[in-house]
C-alpha cells in the first residue's frame, strides 16, 4: 500500500473475508478497512477497481478469483492464488510474486485503463465460457459416468475370472 499510495494517495484497501489474522487486523486504519465476515460481498465488489488475491498458502478452488472476474474486476494474484485456473498472465489477470511486484501490477492497472478494460473483458469471457455452472456440471457428470462405467467393467471382469477358477 505505501508504494501504491505514493502514486495514488487516495487509494483505499478493503480486506473482506473470514477471520483476519491479528497481523492483518492490525493494519486497519485510515484507508484500510477490514470487514471480517460479511453477509454479501456485492457492495464491496462495486466499490473495488481491482481485486487482489495475494495468496502465499492454501488449497482448493480459487472461487474468489473467478467471482471477481465474473463481476468484471481485474485481478492481481500470486501464482499460488491462481493455481489450477486456466488463466494467462497479462490476458486474464496479472500475476506477481512479491509485495513489490503486487504493488507494481496494481499501479500498472491504475495507469493503463485500456489494459484494465482488456483484462476485464478477457477474464469475464473466460469465466462465462470455461467456468459457467452448466459446463462445470456437465464435466462432473461425464466424469461420474466414466468412473461408473470403469467400475462396472472392473466388476464384470472379476465375475468372469471367478467363473474360470
Amino acid at each position: 500500500m505505501p508504494r501504491i499510495r505514493q502514486v495514488h494517495p487516495k487509494t483505499r484497501l478493503l480486506l473482506v473475508g473470514d477471520h483476519p489474522s491479528p497481523d492483518l487486523a492490525s493494519l486497519a486504519g485510515p484507508g484500510v478497512t477490514i470487514t471480517g465476515v460479511v453477509a454479501d460481498v456485492a457492495p464491496y465488489y462495486q466499490q473495488a477497481d481491482i481485486a487482489l488475491a495475494p495468496l502465499r498458502a492454501g488449497g482448493g478452488t480459487r472461487l474468489k478469483i473467478l467471482e471477481a472476474m465474473a463481476r468484471g474486476r481485474p485481478v492481481v494474484s500470486t501464482s499460488l492464488g491462481a493455481e489450477g485456473l486456466d488463466v494467462t498472465h497479462g490476458r486474464d489477470l496479472l500475476l506477481a510474486a512479491t509485495p513489490k511486484e503486487l504493488a507494481a501490477a496494481v499501479l500498472t492497472l491504475f495507469g493503463k485503463p485500456t489494459l484494465r478494460a482488456e483484462i476485464r473483458a478477457h477474464a469475464r469471457a473466460l469465466v462465462e465460457s470455461r467456468y459457467n455452472w452448466d459446463r462445470c456440471v456437465r464435466e462432473h457428470l461425464e466424469l461420474y459416468e466414466r468412473l461408473t462405467e470403469a467400475r462396472r467393467l472392473k466388476g464384470h471382469s472379476r465375475q468372469r475370472r471367478a467363473h474360470i477358477w
